[in-house]
């Protein structure tokens, strides 16, 4: 096999799942959308203005644990022009977090509405919700990323 074929094979993608605090939602899609992509898919999560702390939500960590995921070692981070230049598509949980990407990157075809293909399913930051309503924004962000992972698969080369 020639070294380009093999470059082709192993050619990682990078999705970016951005949110406000990288704190309650993007941890979530991050973490469902790397176990639901293709093995070269890289996802990573950031946030306009990351949460000062070493961790997720709790109510986070506990759904992402609930569902079998292991919701350790994670850091919130600031979302940065690399890391749009470098992401294949990034997805913005909501209007206004989609809105400051546009302001502050330019309007690119690689970023979208992580409910781009149900925009009628709002993904709000459910950061001062009561747990009932926090859990019913986690499984919307659930189903939402079964739908966006398939798109992925299925659209990968398009994406490259």
């Amino acid at each position: 096999m020639g070294t380009s074929c093999l470059n082709k094979m192993s050619k990682i993608t990078k999705i970016q799942v951005v949110c406000f605090a990288n704190y309650c939602r993007s941890p979530v899609a991050e973490k469902l959308l790397q176990s639901l992509t293709s093995e070269n898919i890289n996802v990573t999560s950031a946030g306009i203005s990351p949460m000062v702390t070493s961790t997720m939500d709790k109510r986070s960590k506990k759904f992402l644990e609930d569902e079998g995921y292991n919701a350790e070692l994670f850091v919130p981070q600031e979302i940065t022009s690399t890391m749009i230049m470098e992401s294949k598509l990034t997805l913005a949980l909501d209007f206004k977090v989609f809105k400051t990407l546009i302001d502050n990157y330019g309007r690119r075809q690689s970023i979208k509405m992580f409910n781009f293909l149900e925009p009628s399913t709002l993904i709000p930051d459910p950061y001062n919700y009561n747990s009932e309503d926090y859990l019913l924004v986690m499984k919307d962000i659930k189903r939402l990323c079964m739908m966006v992972s398939e798109y992925i698969n299925n659209n990968l080369e398009e994406l490259d």
